[in-house]
């Protein structure tokens, strides 16, 4: 069954933390133009959305009266808000491909070193030997591979040495500013982890998911580059090692008849600075 509203006592807290997780992203919208009244709208939608699925999930008709007590919203606005689920950001299915691209380079042998860092692969196709496309056709051969080597140029994930050999930009994991592929990275990988702390808040007597954040205060800006750059290289190595073993298990399960429907997603962050942003 789904939850009546909570009383105004009680969603106070709540509100309390949503307004401090909501404190970047508010700012995010300003710097780029997005006003109140166009969240709000959009608001709206995601109101009436969510309410739609949390009613099917309750095996409860989605009635504009039961919707408007989910939402608090007039049932006028419930009738004018019949919209299907938001769409998902754009470069989602360019997106996917590509990330899958990166994960099995990092994956190990032959892509990647022992240590899980990305070798420079060849250009062309190199006989008997690790290469490009030969990378790209174990995750697809619906794509040509210099359509994909374009494309990840494009976006600054990957660049060619002096030996015409591509190499993989790993700083960060994230395309150049102003792409839909960073978006797209923004809005799914943020959803995630935001799903698994909410799922972990409501205690439903589920296990709950790993959500862990360690802070380390009263370091000098020396010190804080020090650790972001052992951090980081610690990161990578974790991550690494969770795509050898996705892989592995991949490799080595037989294959279903269809795609199974679960994924993991294991996310980390890093953040310096000294104020709230």
């Amino acid at each position: 069954m789904t939850s009546p509203p909570l009383p105004a006592l009680a969603a106070a807290p709540l509100l309390a933390a949503v307004g401090r997780l909501l404190r970047p992203l508010v700012r995010l919208l300003i710097v780029r133009g997005v006003t109140y009244p166009m969240l709000s709208d959009a608001l709206r939608d995601l109101y009436v959305s969510v309410a739609r699925e949390i009613a099917a999930a309750g095996r409860q008709k989605p009635t504009d009266s039961r919707l408007s007590l989910l939402t608090g919203l007039h049932r006028k606005d419930i009738r004018r808000r019949r919209l299907p689920p938001l769409p998902a950001p754009e470069a989602a299915a360019e997106g996917s491909v590509g990330r899958r691209i990166v994960a099995r380079w990092r994956a190990g042998p032959p892509w990647s070193s022992a240590d899980g860092s990305p070798l420079p692969l060849p250009r062309h196709a190199a006989r008997g030997g690790a290469s490009f496309p030969a990378l790209v056709a174990t995750v697809t051969t619906d794509v040509r591979p210099r359509a994909v080597l374009e494309a990840l140029l494009g976006e600054g994930v990957v660049r060619l040495d002096a030996d015409d050999r591509v190499v993989l930009h790993a700083a960060t994991g994230l395309p150049p500013p102003d792409r839909a592929a960073r978006l797209h990275h923004f809005a799914d990988t943020l959803h995630d982890h935001l799903a698994a702390a909410a799922a972990n808040l409501a205690a439903d007597g589920r296990p709950p998911f790993l959500d862990r954040c360690d802070r380390h205060e009263g370091l000098t800006p020396e010190q804080t580059a020090r650790l972001a750059a052992f951090a980081r290289r610690a990161a990578e190595r974790l991550l690494n090692d969770v795509s050898h073993a996705a892989r592995a298990m991949r490799d080595t399960a037989p294959s279903p008849p269809e795609p199974p429907p679960h994924r993991l997603t294991l996310g980390l962050f890093l953040h310096t600075g000294d104020d709230d942003r």
